[in-house]
């Protein structure tokens, strides 16, 4: 009896531990999300959060299908990459908004010398300023179907939030405008071309791009504040665990500290996004993963662990020395919060310093020694990638360039 009271005792425990997890995960969402997804991203931070020794198996489930047609399901959280000696991907890097680009108008014909009509007709001179005007007419068309495109893309991204719905209707209303403008503007045949000017100059005057922006954040920020919150708690997950703890060089409480300020970048982009100020909170969290956004950290950290598993099983004391001395540059970026710069030094020599410290296992586990050609090959590594004896990489090594073997 005294055993099945306990049992329950902690089983109540741990569900209440659930729920009040399950509650901070959505008080830091956006709820303009629908609530199904809302839902189902809570579920899937409470299984990442349950347990580290089980964390791995249970978050690789097989995503659910989304609930409707109308709510859009929200992309699972990456599996760990279980091949320590391959990167981890990188969080995808939001798709690039289309800006108004520049147009350039056509050459100018050669203005020619005005002369004295007759009768009050155009002359030669009006008539080049009407080719011009009519050329300047062709960018903007082809600038209104720029516009209208990404409309479209704006208001259908729009109907899938809620609470959005002034938000909606002014979208729809500028897609409005923008189309009766173009048949203004398309159909219009006069002979005067200021005319065609003063037309032009009054659409521009409606400003589509700045208006257009402001619709574009409202309909992204929900789902980048939210995707960066899954990213920071997929990470900080991983800093819990005995095996990345394990990592020699790594200052965790500097690296804790750094997690911190990000945090609360967070929760002030998300506080300005309540506010309403969207301008604010694009920029707070621009500045969050500007430098540090979690997913840098992220494949450094499953990167650095391969290295450091293998490194253990060397038993040469030199060549482990060696090692750690080309790894400690890369380790005191991720210390200082350079994770995008630790992470690109990492990838510039992972490939081939993965490869040789296998090498040495494998001829250990054979001779139970190292090799006699340890030390050379180890000398090349660090005349080519840098370290206490060696020279710093060169830009091509930075970008993973590997060169001639």
């Amino acid at each position: 009896m005294a055993c099945v009271s306990l049992l329950i005792i902690t089983g109540a425990y741990r569900i209440e531990q659930i729920f009040a997890e399950r509650s901070y995960v959505l008080s830091m969402l956006v709820p303009e999300l629908a609530e199904p997804a809302i839902a189902y991203q809570g579920e899937t931070f409470l299984l990442a959060m349950e347990d580290p020794g089980t964390t791995s198996s249970r978050t690789e489930v097989t995503t659910p299908q989304a609930p409707s047609e109308s709510v859009p399901t929200p992309p699972p959280a990456p599996a760990e990459n279980t091949d320590a000696s391959q990167p981890k991907p990188l969080p995808p890097q939001e798709q690039p908004q289309p800006q108004p680009q520049p147009q350039l108008s056509d050459k100018p014909q050669e203005q020619p010398q005005d002369k004295p009509q007759e009768n009050g007709e155009s002359g030669p001179n009006e008539e080049w300023e009407l080719q011009n005007a009519i050329n300047d007419r062709k960018n903007v068309l082809r600038e209104m179907r720029d516009q209208k495109r990404e409309l479209q893309r704006t208001c259908a991204q729009l109907k899938r939030l809620k609470n959005v719905t002034t938000e909606l209707a002014a979208c729809t209303d500028l897609a409005a405008k923008v189309a009766e403008w173009e048949g203004k503007i398309k159909s219009w045949n006069g002979s005067f071309s200021q005319e065609l000017r003063d037309l032009m100059d009054d659409y521009r005057e409606l400003q589509v791009w700045e208006e257009l922006e402001i619709l574009r954040l409202k309909a992204n920020l929900p789902r980048e504040l939210n995707q960066f919150f899954r990213d920071y708690l997929r990470v900080e997950k991983l800093l819990k665990q005995k095996s990345f703890q394990k990592i020699v060089g790594l200052d965790w409480p500097a690296i804790t500290a750094k997690f911190g300020e990000i945090k609360a970048l967070h929760a002030e982009a998300k506080a300005c996004y309540e506010a309403g100020d969207l301008q604010c909170a694009s920029e707070k969290l621009n500045e969050a993963r500007e430098t540090n956004y979690p997913g840098e950290l992220e494949g450094s950290l499953h990167m650095l662990r391969g290295l450091n598993d293998m490194l253990r099983q060397v038993k040469d004391p030199d060549v482990k020395t060696e090692v750690q001395s080309l790894l400690q540059p890369a380790i005191d970026s991720i210390n200082t919060g350079e994770w995008r710069d630790g992470r690109q030094e990492i990838e510039s020599f992972n490939q081939e310093l993965n490869q040789f410290l296998q090498y040495i296992v494998r001829a250990q586990q054979r001779k139970r020694k190292a090799p006699d050609d340890t030390m050379q090959r180890l000398e090349k590594l660090l005349d080519k990638y840098g370290g206490e004896n060696g020279n710093p990489p060169d830009d091509n090594d930075k970008k993973g360039f590997n060169g001639p073997r």
